[in-house]
């Protein structure tokens, strides 16, 4: 899915395409997806397309598809342009969408978590222990916390 981000009235599917390998975004359709554009002179939308690092359940640089460096080299490409005619809308608030995608990483965790608290439960069954005495858990070296607003400037 893509965001658009703003209209852009100086631009049409008649524009030069950026990498010059098409002479416009109307002949790229053409060529690759074989799609006419029946309306050129439309503006076209300047869209970012939602990133899939917000899924936290891979590891850091791990990848479903490609090398990193490939997508890394994906993200760089800041800008996108598609023709308004080609897009499917999507009665969806977009800050809606980033939350939503987050809700796969979210489960992910409490089930994690939720693993660990019955694992524990199990091995305190199994030792035969009543009752666990938390404080050997809470007795480790303090956490620090960066907080922007306690820095001087």
């Amino acid at each position: 899915p893509y965001i658009v981000s703003k209209i852009c009235y100086n631009l049409n599917a008649l524009s030069p395409f950026p990498n010059h390998k098409f002479p416009s975004f109307a002949a790229y359709f053409k060529e690759k997806y074989h799609i006419d554009v029946k309306n050129p002179t439309q503006p076209l939308l300047q869209v970012k397309a939602m990133s899939n690092r917000l899924n936290c359940i891979l590891p850091r640089g791990a990848t479903l598809h490609g090398s990193k460096h490939e997508k890394r080299d994906m993200m760089g490409k800041t800008e996108e342009h598609l023709v308004p005619e080609l897009c499917i809308p999507q009665d969806f608030p977009a800050p809606l969408w980033y939350k939503a995608s987050l809700l796969p990483t979210i489960l992910h965790r409490i089930i994690c978590l939720l693993q660990a608290e019955s694992l524990l439960a199990d091995i305190v069954t199994g030792m035969g222990v009543e009752k666990l005495d938390l404080e050997v858990f809470h007795q480790t070296t303090p956490m620090w916390i960066w907080n922007p607003e306690s820095t001087s400037s």
